[in-house]
Formats: C-alpha cells, structure tokens, sequence
C-alpha cells in the first residue's frame, strides 16, 4: 500500500489540475482560475505539512501552544491551504452561476 500511496496522491492532484485546464478552457476562465488558484493552495500545504520540524518538542515543554511552537513558515502554509479551501468553494459558486444560463 506505501507504493500506491505516493501515485494515488500525484495522479489525484494532476487529475485536478487537468480538470481545473478544462474549465478554463471550455470559457468559463473565472471559475476555473479559481479552481486551479485554490487547489495548487491546498496542494503546497500537503508538500509542506510532512516536513514539520522535529525540534518542536522542547518549545511545547514550556507550556507554549501547539500553534506558537510552529515554524511561521509552517503556520503560513496551514493557513494558505485553508484559505485555498475557500477560493475552491467560490470557484465552484462560479462555475455554477456560470452554468446557470444553460439550463
């Protein structure tokens, strides 16, 4: 299962660019820019999260909270994933808006 697991992941996430292309290139460019913009947001903080430093263990030893005890990089690529969230979810409300006329 480790095997698959790496190809399952990048064959997802090339599958989701490809299909964020589409939208783009179909004519509904907003939509599909948004598409594109928040998953490659939320895909920055899956290359980032595994690589959390293990030197946190000494901070949380003096009371701080988990968040304060985090690498601002790490904290900066957390929060761009959740914002890319977001972003998605509008691209989606735009690509339905979109698709609105066509019924």
């Amino acid at each position: 299962m480790e095997k698959i697991e790496p190809f399952l992941m990048y064959s997802g996430q090339a599958a989701i660019l490809v299909s964020a292309v589409w939208v783009m290139v179909r004519g509904r460019t907003m939509a599909g820019a948004f598409l594109l913009l928040g998953f490659l947001l939320i895909f920055q903080y899956g290359h980032v999260a595994p690589n959390l430093p293990e030197s946190t263990g000494s901070c949380w030893a003096t009371g701080k909270s988990y968040y304060e005890c985090l690498p601002i990089w790490y904290r900066t690529s957390a929060h761009l994933g959740q914002l890319g969230l977001f972003i998605v979810a509008f691209g989606v409300f735009q690509f339905g808006r979109s698709s609105a006329h066509n019924k």
